[in-house]
């Protein structure tokens, strides 16, 4: 499955469309209403952090399939539903604006939620995804965990040999775990790059990071559409 990853929280990204077969956006693209049926084949792969090429044995494909469209779940009405052949389901809305809004059910023990990519509106959305605390050894501590997610530019890409037009968003994950009032933030960058004539996404990326320190660099994470089928 294509997985759009920040450092704290695994977010699915795909698609955008709403209302007819090919409604206008905002700024003159049309954004294509998904079909059941429609598949989507992924390179997938984790970049080295010396090369920044593919590491060896982390490659690999995928192939996610619109199992369900129009649906009513989890308080929003227009969901598609995507299955993949990692055995994952995933769940995505399409908002009036043409924003999405992706459901993952497996977060890693926060609260799933929905969470919106201003593909559309070309925004930016702050969303808060878990605000704790707790006394440790008699010490306050306080965790917050949120996500910037932001419109970033018009783009291009080549995809079965066809140029698309493609709408790059950014997400910012941010972590600050204070600590008897002292705050300390950790920040990580991913990218998505949504195709609107394909109602897909063509390309997630979490480039190579390092730690608050400058110490210990973390390996990319690749996604890239290689090949559809359109109902």
């Amino acid at each position: 499955m294509l997985k759009y990853v920040t450092l704290f929280v695994v977010l699915v990204a795909f698609l955008s469309s709403c209302g007819s077969n090919n409604p206008v956006g905002v700024v003159g693209m049309t954004y294509r209403q998904p079909k059941v049926g429609d598949s989507f084949t992924i390179d997938n792969y984790k970049t080295d952090t010396a090369t920044g090429q593919p590491v060896p044995g982390s490659r690999h494909t995928s192939v996610d399939t619109f199992a369900q469209t129009g649906m009513k779940y989890m308080g929003k009405t227009n969901v598609t539903q995507i299955v993949s052949t990692s055995g994952v389901s995933n769940y995505l809305n399409y908002e009036a604006n043409n924003d999405i809004s992706i459901f993952e059910p497996n977060t890693g023990g926060i609260v799933p939620l929905w969470i919106t990519f201003p593909v559309g509106s070309k925004s930016s959305i702050t969303t808060i995804i878990s605000d704790t605390s707790a006394i440790v050894s008699g010490v306050p501590i306080e965790m917050k965990l949120s996500a910037i997610t932001s419109y970033v530019d018009d783009e291009t890409m080549i995809v079965k040999g066809q140029t698309l037009s493609v709408v790059k968003i950014k997400q910012q994950g941010n972590l600050t775990i204070t600590t008897a009032g002292v705050p300390k933030t950790q920040t990580n960058n991913a990218y998505l790059y949504y195709a609107p004539s394909l109602g897909y996404v063509a390309k997630a990326e979490i480039p190579i990071s390092v730690d608050p320190n400058g110490v210990t660099k973390s390996q990319g994470t690749l996604n890239v559409l290689i090949d559809y089928t359109l109902k």
